[in-house]
């Protein structure tokens, strides 16, 4: 792959990987995207991480419209698999630490969701998507009075996105 079809194609997976309801075509071209990346392995570099975070991201969304539970673990098992892969390449990124703490708590693996949410919040503390999910997390493990006070926190730090 030429170094302008490299960029091209960590664009086009960036831009596919925003745009989360735009039907099968699009999962199907930012998986294939994501995985030409991927297979680059260390070539890849800086941009390993986050192909696998586009992956993760592409079977978490397909997980979620899939209707059959085969199809939903399936996608799901492999949805962990890369965004493990991608936090173990760079831990100290906060948007991946936070996807995979979304990831695992969608499926039900609440207590495994905090260590990637407690770094995602190390790392950027003010992140309204973080604080939001701590919250939820808190409530799933009923510390309710934990969680509100995350909300009130995420309140005072962002009170424009809640009027």
């Amino acid at each position: 792959m030429t170094s302008l079809g490299f960029y091209r194609s960590m664009l086009c997976m960036h831009i596919a990987s925003k745009h989360i309801r735009l039907g099968a075509k699009v999962y199907e071209e930012a998986l294939s995207l994501s995985q030409s990346v991927v297979s680059m392995g260390e070539e890849a570099g800086e941009f390993l991480p986050r192909a696998y975070l586009a992956l993760g991201l592409c079977c978490s969304l397909q997980a979620t419209e899939a209707s059959l539970k085969a199809d939903r673990d399936h996608f799901n098992k492999r949805a962990l698999k890369a965004l493990n892969k991608a936090y173990s390449l760079d831990p100290q990124d906060s948007q991946i630490a936070m996807y995979l703490a979304l990831q695992l708590a969608l499926v039900r693996q609440i207590s495994a969701s905090m260590e990637p949410l407690q770094m995602a919040l190390a790392l950027r503390g003010e992140d309204l998507h973080s604080l939001h999910l701590l919250a939820l997390v808190l409530s799933a493990q009923k510390h309710h009075r934990h969680a509100l006070d995350t909300v009130t926190l995420a309140l005072t730090q962002h009170p424009d996105n809640f009027k």
